[in-house]
């Protein structure tokens, strides 16, 4: 069968996904518990044939990818690709899901309608039809250059918007789509472009007491 095997690995957990903040274009680190989720998936993706792991240069998942990369024999390259950046969320960014309902509860409801266009945006962020172009395209360049399974780091909103798109439901439907913090997608690209899902969100290297151990941690947070 012609075409490329891609692994997507939607990043660790940060402290702000525990807090449920937006975040898109923020920049913060993987808390402890998303650095041993990393490390479980880099286990978990031992035996694929790849030696380049390409990811949003994101801290959250730049962090990710170097830890899949050095469990490597030998390690693999991190390649950081712009275009797998998390979808831009404008004024939002950074803002606790509570505070942002709170001052901008319309905007909010819009941007949870399955109703709105595919082309919306949030103010000063990203139209959705935008992510979904850059991120097709980089796959598409990544696939007709690499020699090898391609092992992809990147984002939650970006992958449900792909995901969506490859069921052809609409774009406001991308939530349903997201895949688990550290679970891995694993999708055959054909070379004409099409693609075939085979695994979505798969979090089987994920150990129970780490996934109650996170739960945990997030009720910690909104007592």
């Amino acid at each position: 069968m012609q075409g490329k095997d891609i692994y997507f690995i939607r990043h660790a957990i940060t402290e702000e996904n525990l807090r449920y903040t937006l975040i898109g274009r923020s920049n913060p680190p993987l808390h402890p518990l998303g650095q041993t989720q990393a490390t479980a998936v880099a286990a978990a993706l031992r035996t694929i044939d790849f030696d380049t792991v390409y990811t949003s240069p994101l801290q959250r998942a730049h962090d990710t990818a170097v830890a899949i990369a050095a469990a490597r024999r030998p390690a693999a390259v991190v390649l950081d690709v712009p275009d797998l950046c998390e979808l831009d969320l404008g004024i939002l960014d950074g803002m606790s899901s509570v505070a942002a309902y709170a001052h901008h509860r319309e905007l909010i409801d819009r941007a949870l309608s399955i109703d709105e266009p595919d082309e919306f945006s949030l103010p000063q962020g990203e139209r959705r039809t935008d992510a979904l172009k850059r991120f097709h395209e980089a796959l598409q360049t990544l696939a007709a250059t690499a020699t090898s399974p391609l092992c992809i780091v990147t984002h939650g909103g970006l992958l449900g918007l792909w995901l969506a798109r490859l069921h052809g439901q609409p774009l406001a439907r991308f939530r349903e789509w997201q895949p688990p913090h550290a679970s891995i997608t694993h999708v055959h690209m054909r070379d004409d472009g099409s693609a075939e899902l085979l695994k979505t969100g798969d979090m089987d290297h994920i150990a129970p007491a780490l996934e109650a151990e996170i739960s945990r941690a997030r009720l910690a947070h909104h007592r």
